[in-house]
């Protein structure tokens, strides 16, 4: 069973800071990270979705999240924290791409 969340927190570490406590806690709680780029198995994944409005795009760092725009899983937890936030890279509403999703984010909102 998996539990999608989406926090929205403060802080005044950099990016760069917030990816290394994320790792840290994870590896604390058990999760084990292969060298594979290929989706494992895992205990738990903490990823971050958003910066603010920045863009970031680093070898093992980037946001706002590759996946973001398609995933219903995070953009309905994201849109029910705020939902007029727009992508800073196109800045187009994140509302619009969980419309187009059409039935992938439908199936996820009977489960709630």
């Amino acid at each position: 069973m998996f539990y999608n969340q989406v926090w929205q927190v403060e802080t005044g570490l950099s990016p760069r800071q917030l990816l290394e406590l994320i790792l840290k806690v994870e590896e604390e709680l058990g999760r084990i990270r292969g060298k594979s780029s290929v989706y494992e198995d895992r205990t738990l994944d903490i990823d971050i979705l958003l910066f603010g409005d920045q863009c970031i795009a680093e070898n093992d760092l980037l946001v706002p999240h590759k996946h973001l725009h398609q995933r219903a899983f995070a953009l309905l937890p994201l849109l029910e924290l705020n939902p007029y936030l727009e992508s800073p890279v196109s800045l187009r509403p994140y509302k619009e791409y969980l419309n187009d999703l059409g039935e992938e984010s439908k199936m996820i909102k009977k489960r709630e």
